[in-house]
């Protein structure tokens, strides 16, 4: 039985009544992609949930600059959308999400911090 809903039949043989059972498989998950990459200023990225449509699965986020629409979590296959804030840091950030069990990694490139004039600067000719 390929499908994660588990199935029964009753069958007569000679005239004896059998009653099968198959037990359900186990919910597999695709997640895609697992590492994205956004620029500084922010945006939008798609990750897709492919599994059967009986399997439940769930999104574990805490990051406060990364909003997944669409809640926790669903059953069967979907597609999210992740809404990436700017990234305000002078270095590129990086994190993960948990989505159907597996880790999703965003990457966020930085803003370019300000140049600094040394101090003790001169020109010779």
């Amino acid at each position: 039985n390929s499908d994660p809903t588990p199935r029964s039949a009753t069958i007569i043989i000679a005239g004896r009544t059998m009653t099968v059972n198959q037990n359900a498989a186990q919910c597999t998950f695709d997640v895609s992609p697992t590492d994205l990459m956004l620029p500084k200023e922010g945006g939008t990225a798609t990750v897709t949930v492919t599994t059967a449509g009986s399997c439940a699965w769930t999104i574990q986020n805490s990051l406060n600059w990364v909003t997944v629409t669409g809640g926790a979590g669903g059953t069967g296959s979907a597609t999210l959308t992740l809404q990436v804030a700017a990234n305000p840091l002078a270095f590129t950030r990086s994190a993960a999400i948990n989505i159907a069990g597996q880790l999703v990694v965003i990457r966020q490139t930085a803003v370019p911090a300000e140049p600094v004039a040394p101090g003790n600067f001169r020109i010779v000719p």
